[in-house]
């Protein structure tokens, strides 16, 4: 199963991002210093989409290491600072439209459609190592780049999870490259879960 791959040309703070005010008073996520470093975003599968990464990033210091790495969501007129409570809005939208897959053909493309419709994208294409065009797409803001990883997901069958280790979302499915019953996020959590199974397994085992 193949997708037309997304890129985004985007920069990450290198000093990271601290917590403050905006002059109204309301709490933003705003550059430590106004030094900044280029990065590429680019998607061809689902197996780790930065969408996943925001909707995981629940805590302060969570939401800090995320801006930190993949930049602000948005840089309209080149600002250095979210709402945080935009980036929570955002949040939101992410986490519902994964979950459409779980919805009626016809509920699932109607909502689909409605958080979907201002996002932009400029098709070009590109020249691949082999020598043949390619129609890639680029977005305008890593917004609507997580915005289309939703789409892609929504578009494959892939499925919103909760890891029963650590409780942290995860896809599965299409493109995920897990399997559609995976219970666990990652390997880590799946030795970790049987460890914690056979020590309580032992422990049973000397109470008796």
């Amino acid at each position: 199963m193949q997708i037309t791959p997304i890129q985004l040309t985007w920069a990450r703070p290198v000093d990271g991002v601290k917590f403050a005010e905006s002059a109204t008073g309301n709490p933003i996520l705003e550059y430590v210093t106004e030094r900044e470093h280029p990065v590429q975003h680019r998607l061809s599968n689902l197996e780790d989409p930065t969408a996943m990464r925001l909707v995981n990033a629940t805590t302060n210091d969570a939401l800090l290491a995320f801006v930190g790495r993949f930049g602000l969501l948005d840089r309209s007129g080149g600002q250095r600072h979210n709402f945080v409570g935009t980036i929570g809005y955002h949040r939101d939208q992410i986490t519902e439209l994964l979950t459409m897959t779980a919805l009626p053909p016809d509920e699932r493309i109607g909502r689909s459609n409605a958080l979907l419709q201002y996002t932009v994208f400029k098709p070009t294409f590109e020249m691949t190592t082999q020598g043949q065009q390619r129609l890639v797409l680029l977005a305008e803001n890593l917004v609507d780049f997580m915005f289309y990883e939703c789409a892609v997901a929504i578009d494959v069958g892939a499925v919103l999870s909760a890891c029963e280790h650590c409780n942290l979302k995860f896809l599965t499915g299409p493109l995920t490259g897990r399997r559609s019953h995976a219970k666990y996020c990652s390997d880590r959590c799946r030795v970790a879960a049987m460890r914690t199974r056979r020590s309580k397994n032992v422990a049973a085992e000397e109470v008796r």
